[in-house]
Parts: structure tokens; sequence; C-alpha cells
């Protein structure tokens, strides 16, 4: 997440991604020694910010910490289709039947259904589908949204500030809100 932070505050102030790039490469920006971790690293940030509007760079930097972890957590979930699905058909779901936690058996039960639904993951070695559910879990968490809780993780859902709910709704991301379990939103 402060990576994300460290370029969004960037931008903000009216840097170019050419500027950027060159600060996390040549001068280490992100404090990652391996050169190749920077580079995929600075990718995978400029993707994803490049599919937000704008006007999340200023509330972003101004939310809380915990509006700042959800706030990456959408960015995650606009961009990747397969973590946003998991919140929406597995862990919103199970908020919505009132049930309290999500399982180990639930996310291998949600893996097991992609294998089937794409070949993509089906070509995945086990050992890929074992690391894909532990990391879903624990982006879950680091986000606030789960908690862990002995062998299974509370679904704990997160206060989005009306800011935050008013720019995904303007910028008619309304199914983000969804995944992230947002209250009013049921």
């Amino acid at each position: 997440m402060q990576e994300t932070l460290t370029v969004v505050r960037l931008l903000h102030e009216g840097k170019s991604w050419e500027t950027i790039q060159k600060a996390v490469m040549e001068d280490d920006l992100f404090e990652q020694s391996n050169r190749t971790t920077r580079k995929n690293s600075f990718r995978e940030i400029r993707r994803r910010l490049k599919n937000i509007p704008e006007a999340w760079w200023a509330e972003m930097l101004d939310a809380s910490l915990d509006n700042k972890k959800i706030m990456n957590y959408l960015i995650v979930l606009q961009d990747n289709r397969l973590i946003r699905e998991f919140m929406l058909e597995v862990v919103r779901e199970k908020m919505l039947t009132l049930q309290q936690g999500v399982t180990r058996q639930d996310v291998r039960g949600f893996m097991e259904r992609k294998r089937l639904e794409s070949e993509e993951v089906r070509g995945w070695t086990e050992s890929t589908i074992v690391r894909t559910s532990r990391n879903l879990l624990m982006m879950a968490v680091s986000a606030g949204v789960l908690e862990k809780s002995g062998d299974e993780h509370r679904i704990t859902p997160p206060y989005i500030s009306e800011n935050i709910r008013n720019l995904l709704l303007k910028h008619h991301m309304r199914p983000l809100l969804l995944a992230v379990l947002d209250r009013s939103e049921a």
C-alpha cells in the first residue's frame, strides 16, 4: 500500500509517470533492493492507477489510515477480476446469508469453481491454487474486510466514508462498494 500512496502523492503533485518511474528505478523510491521487483511493482501500480479517476488521488491522500487501506483494496478490486469475484461470490454471499466468517474450505470451493469456469485457472498448479487462496485471504485481512479468528476469517465490513462512497457512485463503480461489503449497499 505504501508504494501506491507514494505514487499517488507524486502524481497529485504533478509529477509525470516517467519522472516517477525514474525515481523508482534509479533512486530506489520504493526501497526494494531487487531491480526486477521495483520494475514489476511500478508496472502493477501504474496499471491499477490508470484504471481509476484522478479525483481519487486527493481523496486517498486525505483519507484516514483505514480508508486508505480500503481505497487501495478498491484499486486492486477494480483491476483484478479474481479478487473481485472472491469478494462478491464468497465473502459478500456469506455476509448476506448472515454467516460470520470465511473458512479455508470456502476459499478452496471458490478456487475449484474458478478452475471449472476459467481455462487459465484450470492450468494452475496445486501450489499456485494454494498460494492464491492464501493471498486472497491475506489481502482482505490487510484491507480490514476480514479478520483472522482461529481457523476462519471473521467478516468485518469496513466503514467507508461518505466521500469515498460518493466518488465510487459518481464514477459508476457501485459493484466495488458491493465487493467491499458496504452495508448501505446490501
